[in-house]
């Protein structure tokens, strides 16, 4: 094995072991370790849920594990595939109204 293949998987390995033991502690951690409700806003949401479909940036619209607690506070507006994105409860029917409108 070369040199620049044996750092390569050295260091894969060491970020799984890392990853493993971070996981690893938060399991075993005496006070549960949460993120920030802010991590679960429309706008960090729309930020970090984003994947490429062909040549189109989409925003994924299941929310994810650590967001279910505040799942009332946000609401998906259309579908990936035609743009849809994240907004606050509170302003789920008017933005849903208008994508529908946008879409026709």
């Amino acid at each position: 094995m070369n040199i620049k293949l044996s750092i390569i998987v050295g260091s894969i390995i060491a970020i799984i072991v890392l990853g493993v033991a971070v996981r690893s502690f938060i399991s075993t951690s005496p006070t549960p370790i949460k993120l920030k409700d802010s991590h679960c806003d429309a706008d960090t949401l729309n930020a970090t849920l984003t994947y490429w479909e062909g040549k189109d940036l989409l925003i994924r619209d299941q929310i994810p594990a650590h967001c279910v607690d505040q799942a009332q506070q946000i609401r998906y507006v259309g579908v990936p595939e035609k743009g849809g994105y994240w907004v606050k409860a509170e302003d789920y029917a008017e933005r849903q109204k208008a994508w529908e409108q946008h879409r026709k």
